[in-house]
């Protein structure tokens, strides 16, 4: 067993089981008031009819002929009764019929079909007028839908001068953007470009932004500059708390080195996952970092955002809670912010809804004053989803979906019924490279245990 059995095999009480079943990490945006709203769920193929202000969510279907695994499909955007979605780890679009339920599937080109398994295909999805436009996965091909036809057009020539930037394939290439006059600045985790994309024609242009080595990943516009969340290149171990303020009509940037985050050992990569605008202040949430951070870009002063009262961001509230340990805020909404982080339409709405892994809740939290409401997710229908949950047939072999909820009768079971799996050997190999001193005879060892024991 690996560690995540390990530390579960005992006895499960039902109230744990259901802390389980009911923490189920959702990826949702808001739809317009008094409309229906809809999630897709990050660990499993289930699609969910949510209430956001509730942090309620009700199963509805899952994408056919699919496997029942983690980041399949980003959240889903609804268009004239239906709701269509982008495929992370999935190799189809898939179109959802609300009043039917019927689902069509759509195959993605070989040329943005990524050659491991593991590699997201394309990315979020925004609602421009007559179509969809598609962000590219790994191998850089915008989509176009058009929602009148249903037709695709697929666009690669971006990527032809991006490549040569690469220096990750396992990181996206695209991460963070947003809208002006038309144009979409969309930010790369690989490089220090930045696309100018007018998605009418598909013409683009290139920006150099900051030092060659930056990369970014988040960015929004305020008082005639763009304000970029530095990303960490792989050389960089400590952790990148910079925020880089950016004139694209000159080409001046600044890097704002001093923000009140704690700097340690313990603290490394990335610093910030989102930036929103509340009215004249920019607010950075935390990844690994320790607090949220207010940034007035007129004064330039910067300070610590305290909520009321006070949580500890990274404290894991039960021995369930192993989504993105070690991660602050890994999903960060603004209310009426229609199309998730690809748009920021209502800078003066002071309320931020906040996912927390640690104890799988949702925060509603208002900047203007600090206050919050927290509730836990409750999730109906989906127990048999959870309690399966697929690898990827390439997926580096992760044990938190290994078998969170494997108990020690649930292998007793497989046992005595020869269901148990054959061993794997690539996935064996994996684990033992793991750790320090794996000889293989573990097993053995127990055995001889036991057997003085009991003889």
């Amino acid at each position: 067993m690996n560690d995540t059995n390990a530390a579960s095999h005992d006895m499960i009480t039902e109230e744990e089981r259901d802390e389980y079943f009911h923490s189920d990490i959702i990826q949702f945006a808001f739809m317009p008031e008094g409309e229906p709203e809809w999630g897709f769920s990050i660990n499993c193929n289930a699609l969910y009819k949510i209430d956001i202000r509730n942090a309620t969510a009700e199963y509805v279907s899952s994408v056919p002929q699919e496997k029942n695994m983690s980041y399949s499909y980003y959240f889903p955007m609804e268009i004239k009764n239906e709701l269509f979605l982008s495929p992370a780890l999935a190799r189809s679009f898939a179109i959802y019929n609300i009043g039917s339920g019927e689902w069509t599937k759509i195959p993605i080109p070989a040329d943005a079909t990524p050659e491991r398994d593991t590699h997201p295909a394309f990315g979020g999805v925004v609602h421009c007028g007559d179509y969809l436009l598609i962000a590219p996965g790994v191998n850089g091909v915008f989509a176009k839908y058009d929602i009148e036809s249903g037709e695709f057009s697929f666009y690669d020539h971006w990527f032809n001068q991006l490549k040569n930037n690469n220096v990750d394939t396992d990181k996206l290439l695209l991460h963070g953007c947003c809208c002006i006059d038309g144009k979409m600045y969309l930010t790369s985790p690989q490089c220090n470009l930045v696309t100018e994309l007018n998605p009418t024609d598909m013409s683009f242009v290139l920006h150099q932004v900051g030092k060659k080595g930056n990369a970014y990943c988040d960015i929004t516009r305020m008082k005639d500059s763009f304000w970029l969340i530095k990303y960490p290149t792989s050389e960089q171990n400590d952790l990148v708390a910079e925020l880089v303020e950016w004139r694209s009509d000159t080409g001046k940037c600044v890097e704002h080195t001093d923000l009140p985050v704690t700097r340690d050992e313990s603290r490394t990569g990335r610093a910030f996952s989102h930036i929103i605008i509340v009215d004249d202040d920019l607010y950075l949430f935390p990844w690994h970092s320790d607090n949220i951070i207010k940034f007035n870009p007129t004064t330039k002063k910067r300070s610590i955002f305290k909520p009321k009262p006070e949580f500890n961001y990274f404290e894991s509230k039960g021995r369930y809670y192993t989504w993105n340990r070690g991660t602050a805020m890994p999903l960060v909404i603004q209310e009426d912010n229609l199309s998730y982080p690809w748009k920021r339409l209502n800078a003066s709405n002071s309320v931020a809804y906040i996912q927390s892994p640690t104890d799988y809740s949702l925060i509603r939290l208002d900047l203007s004053t600090g206050e919050y409401i927290k509730k836990k997710w409750y999730v109906k229908g989906a127990k048999r989803l959870l309690a399966r949950i697929e690898n990827p047939d390439s997926m580096p072999f992760a044990p938190r979906h290994e078998a969170e909820l494997y108990s020690l009768d649930y292998f007793l079971k497989e046992l005595v019924s020869g269901e148990l799996p054959a061993v794997d050997m690539e996935k064996l190999n994996y684990f033992r490279s793991l750790q320090a001193n794996s000889y293989g005879y573990t097993g053995e060892k127990i055995y001889e245990y036991i057997k003085k024991l009991v003889l």
